[in-house]
């Protein structure tokens, strides 16, 4: 009776221990898995950007490096700490850094970057679908920046105040139709709201608990669509743009990486026109079941 209550038991653990380890071994990587990124990088002196990627717990198959089709160099800043841990797998991030003098005879129209040529610890080479990297020159308008802002819910606003007379005629959003309906973007113009909130930011009053700009949040704002142009400013005057990231649950869009401008269409009163990007970003915050859904979905293609 001891006997056979000692062989359920042994059975019992054994299952469990064949159970745990096909568990694990579904869940392992045969290679890493690159995210997507949607990004439109200001070239500067040396741009910086960065990939984001899925590897095995363990590590015993890394990234160790990258070529960009159509550049001869680009340095990879290691930063091996920067990683988020999961029950199998880790986050982890390569920094890019590009010199301008690479760029040179590409700036105009904008370097776009599809797919990365990744050479692995193993010895492998894979090229990646990284998403859509523009890099390309600041596009400014005739704007001052007085704040700009963000929380961790996907919010962020930016406000800013017309140098000149002018008017705004139209917007664009890059990227639509990899944002779905993830994207809500609002503005304000009403200068009765913005113009005591710039008054105190003129006098410094900034302190960690008394920020003005942060009363922005609370600023009643129109949803942006085109309906609503044009708008016209005078010198001086404030123009507050806020946007809100927020994806349904089964929105595979929710774990893109995107920082990109929207970018509105003007002319000055002399009749000059202009182009003025407001920057947007969002940095997915991924959960054990957000990481199991990606790794499906690569598996599925």
């Amino acid at each position: 009776m001891k006997k056979s209550i000692l062989y359920v038991g042994l059975v019992v653990i054994l299952l469990s221990w064949v159970g745990n380890y096909l568990y694990f071994s579904m869940n392992q990587l045969d290679k890493p898995v690159m995210l997507k990124h949607y990004y439109q990088e200001h070239i500067e002196e040396e741009t910086l950007f960065e990939l984001h990627y899925l590897i095995n717990r363990n590590q015993k198959v890394d990234i160790s490096t990258i070529h960009i089709p159509g550049l001869d160099y680009v340095q990879i800043i290691d930063e091996d700490h920067q990683y988020n841990t999961y029950r199998h797998h880790k986050l982890k991030t390569i920094f890019v850094k590009i010199d301008k003098h690479m760029l040179e005879d590409k700036i105009k129209d904008g370097f776009v970057i599809n797919e990365v040529e990744a050479f692995l610890t193993n010895g492998e080479r894979v090229i990646y679908d990284i998403g859509e990297i523009t890099l390309a020159e600041w596009k400014r308008g005739p704007f001052e920046f007085r704040a700009a802002g963000g929380s961790s819910d996907g919010s962020s606003f930016d406000f800013v105040a017309a140098e000149e007379d002018l008017t705004l005629h139209s917007y664009e959003i890059p990227y639509l139709e990899k944002l779905s309906n993830g994207l809500t973007l609002f503005v304000n113009h009403e200068q009765a709201s913005l113009t005591p909130i710039a008054i105190e930011m003129r006098n410094g009053h900034h302190l960690p608990d008394d920020n003005p700009a942060e009363k922005l949040k609370d600023v009643t704002v129109d949803k942006l669509d085109q309906k609503i142009f044009p708008l016209e400013l005078g010198a001086g005057e404030f123009l507050n743009v806020e946007h809100h990231f927020s994806f349904t649950d089964k929105d595979p869009s929710q774990h893109h990486y995107y920082y990109f401008e929207v970018v509105f269409n003007g002319e000055t009163k002399d009749g000059s026109s202009f182009t003025h990007g407001t920057v947007l970003h969002y940095n997915p915050y991924f959960s054990e079941y957000d990481i199991k859904q990606i790794i499906k979905e690569e598996r599925g293609k």
